[in-house]
């Protein structure tokens, strides 16, 4: 039994193979990776929603959309590929406030007269505590991933 081959091509498919186990290849990742993290938490802001699709809770005290009463926070969202992945950051000091949310008492008592309020939890980024990345943004990464993927092993015979 006889088997024809082309071994070029076999030879290529291979060198565009190996090419993905390279820094460099590592480095687009992360880059084409932090890129669609700060899609996916824009897109929370846009839609009121968690990184699962649960809507954010409602305003109790003013009308609108929560957490886009200026735009500060959404425009503070940013994205920085690393040796090992990609660092997502919100650059306002209250961002955290609202990712987890918080018990709030008064500064003083004549502020509070007794008081203590609340800011629910309205979640902008995936944590491990509360699902992981979860099936919107692991769908996202994975598809990302793909992608890069198939468009370095594309053209290989």
């Amino acid at each position: 039994m006889a088997v024809a081959g082309n071994l070029n091509a076999l030879k290529e498919l291979s060198d565009k193979i190996r090419q993905l186990t390279t820094a460099g290849f590592k480095a687009d990742l992360a880059k084409a990776l932090a890129a669609r993290a700060w899609k996916e938490t824009l897109d929370g802001f846009r839609q009121s929603r968690d990184p699962y699709g649960n809507p954010w809770r409602p305003l109790a005290w003013r009308k609108g959309t929560p957490l886009v009463d200026t735009g500060q926070m959404r425009a503070s969202v940013s994205t920085e590929a690393t040796d090992n992945g990609f660092r997502l950051r919100i650059g306002v000091v209250y961002a955290i406030i609202h990712q987890y949310g918080a018990r709030v008492r008064a500064a003083t008592r004549a502020q509070s007269r007794g008081r203590v309020g609340s800011v629910p939890q309205r979640q902008m980024v995936p944590m491990k505590e509360t699902g992981g990345l979860g099936p919107i943004w692991l769908g996202a990464f994975n598809e990302t991933a793909a992608k890069l993927i198939k468009d370095r092993v594309r053209g290989a015979a």
